[in-house]
């Protein structure tokens, strides 16, 4: 039986609340990333890059409070990283959307995930300025 990826992560959400849980999938992945992804309340590594997935991040990514690595590079991702990013990811260490088609500004609000280690936002289509805050991590 072939499950969608929505399926996959709501199967995932009934047993994720009793295990730590790391999510990579890598070079099967096609279409947008659903809005479930959300519903792993203790999801620490979410590895989605090298795949086909297109559209918008969905928000809920950025208020796990228990990720603590994000790869969504190698993709065609598009829209822009929410202006209240690091907010709700407090531990997260390594953030990695390159090569995707994201724009608009890098939020300021980056810097208050002061756990990162590890930044990758290179080949994508930002304006503006990198902010001094994203230096200072």
């Amino acid at each position: 039986m072939l499950l969608s990826f929505r399926d996959f992560l709501l199967k995932l959400a009934k047993i994720s609340s009793y295990i730590r849980l790391w999510l990579i999938l890598t070079l099967i992945l096609a279409g947008t990333i659903p809005d479930e992804i959300g519903d792993l309340p203790k999801l620490e590594l979410l590895a989605l890059h090298l795949n086909n997935l297109n559209g918008l991040i969905p928000s809920r990514v950025f208020n796990m409070s228990t990720i603590q690595s994000l790869s969504l590079a190698l993709n065609h991702l598009s829209g822009s990283l929410p202006a209240n990013i690091g907010l709700g990811i407090p531990n997260l260490k390594e953030f990695l959307a390159a090569e995707n088609e994201l724009s608009r500004l890098i939020p300021n609000f980056i810097s208050n995930a002061s756990k990162i280690t590890m930044l990758n936002l290179a080949s994508n289509s930002f304006s503006g300025f990198i902010p001094g805050t994203v230096c200072a991590l």
